[in-house]
């Protein structure tokens, strides 16, 4: 009854995966990755926006350059060939093909660009096509945009087809109008794009509309990002035109 009590200790260790060096060395090694992850996709966004413009800039000397080229040539033909009404139209008719290309090209190169990805950028080159083509056109014509939104970013490719858009809403408005004055107006709401345009012209019909107005063609291009396009107009009332486009 007296003998003396034995008492052993038994120490275990617990494994090395629950040891706080190995979490801390896991913690780290994730966040590395997730760091290595963050860096790669930034630079390969550097690189993009580099090839954009690298693009963008080719295309603008290249291509720019041969219609400029061809533009002169047609003009040394005029002035070259013997007077011909049929050969006059011809080369009026080259004339027109190269400017409407160089536009064409104009606008593929500024879409390009990753320095207009902001609202500021495209609502200034909306401002400088309105100027260019509503100056002698109409009286008064205003465009309003909130400053607030003004670096708000759009991607390249919804971009181009939002100042499309607006392209061939102001070219209808010059052609078909006559109108005395236009209000455009920009704006953003709970991420969503809005575009107004209206005229105090002649209007029409749009039960009659035929396709030189571009009417299937911007439905289309508006209903591709899922947005909302309405033309209000009855002939003598002028025409409004609302685009609304979800932004990310």
């Amino acid at each position: 009854d007296n003998a003396p009590i034995t008492s052993l200790i038994i120490i275990i260790h617990p494994p090395f995966w629950r040891a706080p060096w190995f979490i801390a060395l896991c913690v780290l090694l994730i966040a590395a990755t997730l760091y290595g992850l963050y860096r790669y996709r930034i630079s390969q966004l550097i690189r993009l926006q580099k090839v954009r413009n690298r693009i963008a800039s080719d295309l603008h000397d290249d291509i720019g350059s041969a219609l400029t080229h061809i533009s002169i040539l047609s003009e040394l033909s005029k002035a070259g060939v013997p007077p011909s009404a049929e050969t006059a139209l011809f080369l009026d008719r080259i004339s027109e093909e190269v400017a409407s290309s160089g536009q064409a090209l104009d606008d593929i190169v500024w879409s390009i660009n990753s320095n207009n990805d902001t609202m500021e950028q495209t609502v200034a080159r909306m401002r400088r096509y309105a100027a260019e083509v509503l100056e002698t056109k109409v009286e008064k014509y205003l465009v309003d945009f909130d400053d607030r939104f003004a670096h708000r970013k759009l991607n390249m490719e919804q971009r181009r087809d939002f100042f499309l858009l607006f392209k061939e809403v102001i070219s209808n408005i010059y052609k078909h109008s006559k109108a005395t004055e236009v209000g455009i107006r920009v704006w953003f709401e709970k991420n969503r794009l809005h575009l107004q345009v209206k005229d105090n012209g002649i209007g029409f019909d749009k039960t009659r509309a035929t396709e030189r107005n571009g009417l299937k063609n911007m439905q289309a291009r508006v209903e591709k990002w899922n947005g909302q396009f309405i033309m209000e107009s009855e002939p003598g009332t002028g025409t409004q035109t609302i685009i609304t486009m979800p932004v990310a």
